[in-house]
This record gives structure tokens, C-alpha cells and sequence, in this order.
């Protein structure tokens, strides 16, 4: 018998009732006390190995300097025990240092060169960059032999991690961004952020919202369902996404991505406006001295992680074909977020919003929560991240070796969505003679010859430049070909009713 394992989902069929309202709207249907009086876990919980700091203690050996720098390992011993030794030599007078500190005083004195004015060729000249596949090796990975296009990129201390909101106000004031000037941002500098909580009437900026129920919750922000009662007379179900501190880089990254939908003509997915609804768009922005709220519309269709929890027990010959589906609409999706040189860096389930129940290969996703988004145009060109994240669902396979990466953390996110709907569990990887591979055994009915193509695929990247990645949209055809040879709408039309019928019976019980 099934056992379901998310720990924080009751799969029981009178209690998952209640959970699965979350499909309905604000004014008939909220979570169950049960469902929201607890802090939702990460749904990638459980990998493999621990990443604590304590557990990687060479990660501080990486190098960061105010300007491009560069570190050369001295060769290792066969056995691979030995510690890093970085040599530090002058492009100048070719004098070698293992001190940092003695480098930048030799660069600055003896040949006068600033690091802290601009970046000049004097400076570039005098630091080495990473140029090789031997200095990318000093991150505990390999790449294999790169091409032209894969060996211009190199590690930039400025701008080596992402997901910094320090660095998101700096790119944002380099890029004289002025977010007064879209429309619905509003600042209240007198103000903090006045108290959200549920089945309270909150004012926003002059505007009334009912708040209902608290949908979800993350180290930084709580998303509330919400009515509001527009100027027009009529009620709009929404939602208020409350952050401490303030975000203004997510509603600047909301507003580029349909900026740019409104101009892209992908050769393969069409023009991109076609795909406006596949993407989060906000209403408005209001900023305070210590948050800021950004309201959206609500989707009564609930997540991909709520469809998940109600039909992963409920028959199991629909569990492939929903994997499918959900699969197809994600690689769609990542390749035009791509194409508009955007990374979302945070892809799991819970992130995939349901616009409507699934229905053949209808688009039926919609991709939210930018807070972690880059913006590939803010960087240089030819820049690599090393960020290492501590929320599990990030921890992606270059992270856990070590390495750089760029779209590299899309990939992963893609393939542990995929998982998630297969096994009803969060990823478990493990490393088998040099390559990552699944713990979990599939199902004999399954198409495993895909599946394991494809997770090979996506978990053992080992090219930098985007061109050179696998194909999203060839793989996105692959699974089309599957879907429509092997008749999977039957099953899809089963997961609607299953769906259908859960939704009902909520609405039901909350009527009596």
C-alpha cells in the first residue's frame, strides 16, 4: 500500500479535503487551521549529504577581491588529501605571493595601481583571471574541456553571488533604475509596514483588503489571501505578499519579465506575449521603511505541490502522465525565461502556481515568487556565480561539488519538480562512478528509458555557456512525442475529476 511521505501533508481522504482548499476562492474557500498553523518545510528536505558549514571547510578558501582576480592552485597529490596553496604572481614583475594581503600591497605600491578607482587596463592587466579549465578546478570540480564559448567565463568577486540583496540595491542604483517611475510602486517613507493578519480588514495605501488566510511563509515573507473592494465597486481576490525587509529587486524583475515578453519572438515557442499568463505580474508595490507588500492575483487553482498531495494516493496511473504534463509546461516555460536572459534560481512546486485543473498539452502553469531571480543583464557578460545556498531545495548538483554555474540551477530545479511528481517525495540523488543518478527505483510501467535519460541529462551538466546546456525545447518535444503516443490525456482526465470531485466536497462541508 502507498504510504505518502510529504511530512507536513495529511494525505487521508477527510482531512486532504480540507487542505484542497486552496483551489476555491477567498471569500468560499481558505486553508484549514491545521494546514497553515504550521511553517511549511521546503519540500527538497531529505537530500542525500549534510552542506553545513562545518562540512565544507575549504569553502573559505575561495578567493574575493574588489576587482577580477585570479587564484592558482599548486598540484595536488594523487591522492587528493592535500590543501589548497594559492600562488598569487605579478603579471608585472613576475614576483609569486601566498598571501593575499601581501599581493594587493605589492600591485598598489610598487606599481601604483588603484583598486578601488575605476578598472582601468592597468588593473586588468595585473590580475590574472580565471582563463582554463585548471583554475575553474580550484572549486573541486571539472567541466571537461571547454570550448571557445564556455572558456570566457570567470569568477568575479563583485558579483559572485547572486541572491544578495546587498548586491540587488547596489545593480539596481549602478543601473539608475528609477521604480517611481512603473506604475503602481508607491513608497510610504513614514510608515513601517502596518500589521497583516488573518480575517482582519487591512488599509494599504487608501485601498481596503480583507485579509483571509495565511497561504504560505518563508524566512523573509508571509503571503496572505486577500479581498480587495477597487474603487469600482467590485471585489478582487488577491494576494499580499508582506516582506522584512523590503524587495524592491522582485518587482523590478515582475515588471522586466513582461517588458521583455512584449518584444521576444522565440523561433521555436512563438512570440512571447502568447506565454504573459505563464509568468506572475503584480498590481502594485508599496515600500515602507522596514518592507514592503506587493499585491498579486490569486490563482484559485492552489500549486503544484497541492495537486501533488491530493491525487499521488489516489490512483496511480495518473501519476506519469501529470509528471509529464507538469514536465512539458515547465521546460516551456524555463526556456523563455531564459530566452529573456532571466535564471528564476528557486523552481520547486510550491512555486508553480495552477491556473485551471490540467488539460492535455493546454497551458495550465504559472511561474511566481522572483525574489531570487537574476537578471543576467545586470552581470558581465562572461560572469559565474558560486553562491552556495542553504535552503536544501537549492542545493543543486555544482553546489554540492563545488563548481560555478549559471542556468545551471534552473536545470536542477526542473529535474527535482519532475521527481516530486513521480515519487511523491523530495529528491534523493546519489553519486554512482562519477555521476549523479536517483536513489529511487521507477515504477516498471513508467517510460524509464526517458526518465532516466532525461534526470541523467540534467543532473550531470558539465558545459558553462547556455548554447552548450541541453536543449530545453528538444527535450520539451521528447516528452510531447511520449504524451501524445502513449494516450496520456486519459489519465489527465482522470486527475480533473479526482480533482473536480475534492474541490466539491469541500465547498460542500463549508456551506453546512
Amino acid at each position: 500500500m502507498f504510504k505518502p511521505r510529504f511530512p507536513n501533508h495529511v494525505f487521508k481522504s477527510d482531512v486532504l479535503n480540507q487542505t484542497i482548499g486552496t483551489f476555491s476562492s477567498v471569500n468560499d474557500s481558505f486553508t484549514s487551521p491545521r494546514s497553515i498553523s504550521r511553517k511549511r518545510k521546503s519540500i527538497f528536505d531529505g537530500c542525500e549529504e549534510s552542506f553545513s558549514k562545518k562540512s565544507r571547510p575549504n569553502q573559505e578558501k575561495f578567493i574575493t577581491l574588489d576587482i577580477q582576480a585570479a587564484a592558482q592552485p599548486q598540484p595536488q597529490s594523487p591522492t587528493k588529501t592535500a590543501s589548497f596553496i594559492f600562488n598569487f604572481k605579478c603579471n608585472s614583475c613576475l614576483k609569486k605571493f601566498t598571501k593575499l594581503g601581501q599581493y594587493k600591497s605589492h600591485i598598489i605600491n610598487d606599481h601604483e595601481v588603484s583598486v578601488h578607482g575605476d578598472r582601468s587596463q592597468e588593473i586588468k592587466k595585473s590580475i590574472k583571471l580565471f582563463k582554463n579549465v585548471e583554475d575553474i578546478e580550484v572549486f573541486g570540480g571539472k567541466y571537461g574541456d571547454h570550448c571557445s564559448k564556455c572558456n570566457k567565463y570567470s569568477i568575479q568577486g563583485n558579483y559572485r553571488k547572486p541572491f544578495s540583496p546587498k548586491l540587488h540595491r547596489s545593480l539596481l542604483v549602478e543601473m539608475n533604475v528609477d521604480l517611481l517611475q512603473t506604475i503602481g510602486y508607491k513608497v510610504v517613507d513614514d510608515k513601517k509596514v502596518p500589521p497583516v493578519k488573518p480575517r482582519t480588514v487591512v488599509k494599504l495605501a487608501g485601498e481596503e483588503f480583507l485579509v483571509g488566510e495565511l497561504k504560505g511563509t518563508g524566512g523573509f515573507a508571509k503571503v496572505f489571501s486577500a479581498t480587495l473592494n477597487n474603487k469600482d465597486g467590485e471585489f478582487e481576490d488577491v494576494v499580499l505578499k508582506v516582506q522584512k525587509p523590503a524587495n524592491d529587486w522582485e518587482w523590478y524583475l515582475l515588471n522586466e519579465v513582461h517588458a521583455r515578453l512584449n518584444v521576444l519572438d522565440h523561433p521555436e515557442l512563438g512570440v512571447g506575449t502568447q506565454w504573459s499568463g505563464s509568468f506572475m505580474s503584480a498590481s502594485r508595490c508599496l515600500t515602507y521603511q522596514d518592507g514592503s507588500i506587493i499585491v498579486s492575483k490569486l490563482n484559485k487553482f492552489g500549486t503544484v505541490l497541492d495537486m501533488i498531495n491530493a491525487t499521488n494516493s489516489a490512483n496511480k496511473t495518473i501519476v506519469e502522465p501529470l509528471a509529464v504534463l507538469v514536465t512539458i509546461e515547465l521546460l516551456g516555460l524555463v526556456e523563455i525565461l531564459h530566452s529573456l536572459n532571466i535564471v528564476h534560481g528557486d523552481l520547486k512546486p510550491d512555486n508553480l502556481m495552477l491556473t485551471d485543473f490540467p488539460t492535455d498539452l493546454t497551458r495550465f502553469i504559472q511561474l511566481i515568487d522572483f525574489g531570487k531571480a537574476i537578471d543576467l543583464k545586470c552581470f558581465p557578460n562572461n560572469a559565474l556565480f558560486d553562491e552556495f545556498v542553504k535552503t536544501s531545495g537549492l542545493i543543486t548538483v555544482e553546489m554540492r561539488e563545488k563548481r560555478p554555474y549559471r542556468h545551471h540551477i534552473d536545470y536542477f530545479g526542473i529535474a527535482a519538480v519532475s521527481y516530486c511528481l513521480l515519487f511523491g517525495q523530495y529528491i534523493q540523488i546519489k553519486k554512482v562512478n562519477e555521476r549523479w543518478e536517483l536513489k529511487n527505483s521507477m515504477k516498471r510501467w513508467w517510460k524509464i528509458d526517458l526518465w532516466k535519460s532525461f534526470f541523467d541529462t540534467f543532473l550531470n551538466l558539465d558545459k558553462l555557456d547556455r548554447d552548450c546546456l541541453p536543449s530545453l525545447t528538444s527535450w520539451r518535444l521528447k516528452f510531447m512525442d511520449v504524451f501524445e503516443r502513449e494516450n496520456m490525456e486519459v489519465g489527465i482526465g482522470k486527475s480533473r475529476v479526482i480533482l473536480n470531485r475534492k474541490t466539491a466536497a469541500v465547498r460542500r462541508r463549508r456551506t453546512m
